[in-house]
């Protein structure tokens, strides 16, 4: 069966002349806005707007915690404050949550942890893309490192028929 996930955007507040986020202020916003959240799992981005762009910074999963104890812990804390303070622009959050099967409200299910994992990979190699800066330690390595003409990291030049081939069949039409 297909496993579903639903998306929510918050701008995470700053406090005003700390250049630091308001997390409680955030958690408020949340709660009256999107009061599932909090007790959700999936995976969720922290990243940072300037006008129209965002641009991500970490990748991380909630699986075995729920959004609400996962997103602020001390180590994340301290990757965001960094960004914060070496790049411009508002920090925003985006929750990708779990769904129950018939996709109509958060689910809260431990079954779900091989998926969000799996998400999760699949998100940090989408915003590694977007970010070769990406906080990220974990799921990087090979993404950052792995070579193969035609896929990933492929080396400028015309490149064999073969390597041509393949990143035609592997592009989007």
């Amino acid at each position: 069966m297909a496993k579903k996930f639903g998306v929510v955007f918050c701008d995470i507040p700053k406090v005003r002349q700390q250049n630091r986020l308001d997390r409680a202020a955030f958690w408020r916003k949340v709660k009256a806005e999107h009061p599932e959240i909090l007790m959700a799992k999936g995976c969720y981005i922290f990243g940072l707007r300037n006008g129209n762009n965002i641009k991500p910074w970490y990748v991380g999963q909630a699986a075995k915690q729920n959004f609400q104890k996962e997103i602020f812990t001390p180590h994340k804390r301290e990757k965001y404050q960094n960004c914060i303070h070496e790049n411009n622009g508002q920090p925003v959050l985006f929750f990708i949550a779990a769904l129950t099967h018939k996709g109509s409200k958060i689910a809260d299910r431990k079954d779900n942890s091989d998926v969000i994992d799996w998400l999760e990979k699949q998100l940090i190699l989408k915003a590694l893309a977007q970010n070769p800066k990406l906080e990220n330690i974990q799921n990087i390595k090979y993404a950052k490192e792995t070579v193969v003409p035609g896929f990933m990291h492929t080396p400028k030049g015309k490149g064999t028929e073969a390597e041509r081939q393949l990143k035609k069949m592997l592009s989007k039409k």
